[in-house]
């Protein structure tokens, strides 16, 4: 049995990223029995929430916080009424959370700003530390995005496999 080890992050990159002090790296432990609940559960989110599911449905946090894209139709009320649905479907589901965070500012007073582009790299270390010490069995990471220093990651734990 493995779990998927689903990962983003927040405050390293589009629009105010500068102003965020921290960068986080959320990771949400899904038992493989749950992938598939997990996800139809939140097509009925969407279901109740827009009346419809979109084709290209993923749940995005910001979208939902911003009102935007298939959100836009919803009151504040109504967006915070998804929020809730959606973590009452992780509680329901027993899923697992973790995070790692770097203040960025303090990274970059303690290095000469020559760690900057490492921050997301050490998130993710201590992040997958914490999960890997944490839960037994095999994981399967899933990033959202590939983006430069994701594949970097990616190649890293490869070579630490080796």
């Amino acid at each position: 049995m493995a779990h998927l080890v689903y990962i983003d992050e927040t405050g390293s990159v589009g629009k105010g990223a500068n102003k965020q002090k921290l960068l986080t790296l959320a990771a949400v432990l899904v038992h493989e029995d749950h992938v598939q609940p997990l996800a139809e559960k939140f097509r009925q989110v969407a279901r109740t929430h827009l009346g419809w599911v979109p084709g290209d449905f993923e749940l995005h946090g910001n979208e939902i916080w911003n009102g935007t894209c298939h959100w836009d139709s919803l009151s504040p009320a109504g967006l915070i009424a998804v929020y809730e649905d959606a973590i009452s479907v992780i509680n329901d589901l027993d899923i697992d959370v973790s995070h790692a965070s770097i203040h960025k500012e303090r990274l970059h007073a303690r290095h000469d700003g020559g760690m900057d582009g490492n921050a997301y790299l050490l998130a993710l270390q201590f992040l997958l530390e914490k999960i890997d010490s944490g839960y037994v069995g095999n994981k399967i990471l899933i990033a959202d995005e590939q983006k430069e220093h994701q594949l970097r990651a990616v190649k890293m734990v490869a070579e630490l496999q080796d």
